[in-house]
């Protein structure tokens, strides 16, 4: 993956890698919780299957499931070390480049918990992932979510003291535009952040924050708006199209087509 161009993916499940591919996406973007919990034999079929089509596997979503706590009266720092450690050595079988850590059940917190104490959590957590993934080379790209998600961490501006703590290298920020939009971010200033951006998801929903799907025509002016100002600030990497739905070829085709436009 070169350092000068911009590449775009999908997000899918791993049933899906044909048609992503069929497609023409530069690469599929995996669930990383679906990869953890993958018997050995599926996942090595995966793994054949992504080898054969010529299909990268660069980014990773979703990190955890649920039960994995990042913070919270249920984080247990030695399950999420197993559990981060079993993810790293798929990761790096898979050629992953970066990790996006979102999971918004893994960071909700209930009501009256310490939030320092949860910001102390968080930042164990991160220092074990950066630990774990730093020697093979994946960076880590904390991501701030919407308010529809959770309630921890949702704004840009409270990522900075998550940045400060760690080497710009391999931590900084997955930005989703989508999460940004449900906080009335999206059309803020980034180039604060651009050096620590190392990548990108798109999607519109189909009704609610639990349908993100392709990008809709009537807003690719929207979408397109935003990713030129990025470009044009000089962000050179990887595009996604998060989406919850299946991969469904005429619109994503047409997702596709579109950010080919905004990105040559």
């Amino acid at each position: 993956m070169g350092g000068g161009s911009t590449y775009i993916g999908c997000c899918a499940k791993s049933e899906e890698v044909s048609l992503v591919s069929k497609i023409g996406f530069d690469y599929v973007e995996l669930a990383g919780k679906e990869v953890v919990a993958m018997e050995e034999s599926r996942f090595h079929s995966l793994a054949n299957d992504l080898q054969h089509l010529n299909l990268p596997c660069w980014n990773l979503n979703a990190c955890c499931p649920p039960e994995i706590h990042m913070a919270g009266p249920e984080y247990h720092r030695e399950a999420n070390r197993a559990y981060l450690k079993m993810l790293a050595f798929r990761s790096n079988l898979l050629g992953v480049h970066c990790i996006g850590v979102g999971s918004p059940l893994s960071r909700t917190l209930p009501a009256g918990f310490d939030r320092k104490l949860a910001e102390e959590q968080l930042v164990v957590f991160l220092a074990d992932m950066l630990e774990i993934f730093t020697p093979i080379g994946i960076k880590i790209g904390f991501e701030p979510l919407g308010i529809c998600y959770c309630n921890f961490f949702n704004h840009i501006e409270e990522t900075a003291s998550l940045l400060f703590r760690f080497p710009r290298d391999s931590f900084g920020l997955t930005i989703d535009f989508y999460n940004l939009e449900h906080n009335q971010e999206a059309d803020l200033p980034l180039d604060p952040y651009l050096s620590r951006i190392f990548h990108i998801h798109l999607s519109d929903d189909a009704g609610s924050p639990s349908q993100r799907d392709f990008l809709l025509p009537e807003k690719y002016p929207v979408h397109s708006a935003r990713l030129c100002r990025l470009i044009d600030s000089g962000y050179h990497g990887t595009i996604s199209i998060e989406i919850d739905c299946p991969v469904r070829l005429p619109e994503a085709a047409a997702s596709l087509q579109m950010l080919r436009t905004v990105c040559i």
